[in-house]
């Protein structure tokens, strides 16, 4: 990026906020919004509440109510930025992309915690785990929305689920389900599984396609983590965490979109991805 480009950032920024100004009933508390993103797409090392609160200016007690006890509409916030990806980045060759990342978290209060596998240290170990739906779209990639996973030990009791604020009721998807076996032609023993619960007559090359687009979601986890701070949560209440997960979205677009303005879209070939996530013509794939 030139001087000119990064100048013009601020102001870009600030008209893309705006379209989530109809989430928030008061101009005070949508006054905390672009202090959080700001936050988020800053050089800060830890993008939790209290380092980002210090930055701008603003009491860390503020900025936590912000999170977890203003009265404001994340689940419109949630909305539009699907509205967003639906208007601005549709694709007849779109994907959408379910899938779970983990986060290491001390203590006993962060809501889902427990010792579990966690997938970012590779190990047994104290985390919580959110599990999110990614769009792919030829190069163009973000979450669109993110949910906590909740283990059975905080399901089975609703006394702790509701002094985090959990509410009582987790919606599941529903079969019929397909099961795909992949198995590398080159590389006999190298064999995949995945399932899916598609329609019936859902063709086999577009289920291989979508299973083998799933390296796009793990992009986007990494940079989440890397560039705004998608694992630095550190509050008690699920709210928070809900509406953490909510701006994380609205700060990751907005630098999707501001790269794929920067370099442009480029062609992808039109064959199945990679299971190592190139975009080209994959390896052969038996299903």
């Amino acid at each position: 990026m030139d001087a000119k480009q990064i100048r013009g950032l601020r102001p870009k920024l600030r008209r893309y906020l705006s379209r989530f100004d109809d989430c928030f009933a008061r101009k005070d508390t949508r006054g905390h919004l672009p202090k959080y993103v700001e936050g988020q797409l800053s050089d800060l090392p830890r993008k939790s509440v209290e380092p980002i609160a210090l930055k701008s200016g603003v009491p860390v007690r503020t900025l936590q109510e912000f999170l977890s006890q203003h009265e404001w509409d994340h689940d419109r916030m949630v909305d539009r930025v699907q509205e967003i990806v639906r208007t601005e980045h549709a694709s007849p060759h779109s994907i959408g992309i379910f899938d779970e990342t983990s986060f290491v978290k001390k203590g006993a209060k962060t809501p889902g915690v427990q010792r579990q596998y966690c997938g970012a240290v590779g190990k047994q170990e104290n985390c919580i785990v959110t599990v999110h739906l990614n769009y792919a779209a030829g190069d163009f990639h973000c979450l669109l929305d993110g949910e906590l996973f909740l283990p059975e030990s905080w399901s089975n009791d609703r006394d702790r689920c509701r002094e985090a604020g959990i509410p009582d009721e987790n919606g599941l998807p529903v079969g019929p389900y397909h099961l795909l076996i992949w198995r590398d032609v080159l590389k006999p023993d190298e064999i995949k599984y995945f399932i899916s619960n598609a329609s019936p007559e859902t063709a086999v090359h577009s289920l291989l396609r979508v299973a083998f687009s799933r390296w796009r979601i793990e992009r986007c986890f990494e940079d989440q983590k890397g560039e705004v701070g998608l694992d630095h949560y550190e509050g008690r209440r699920y709210l928070g965490l809900k509406r953490h997960l909510a701006i994380t979205a609205v700060s990751y677009l907005f630098l999707a979109q501001t790269r794929q303005a920067l370099v442009g879209e480029k062609p992808g070939a039109d064959g199945l991805p990679s299971a190592h996530g190139s975009g080209g013509i994959g390896e052969r794939l038996v299903a």
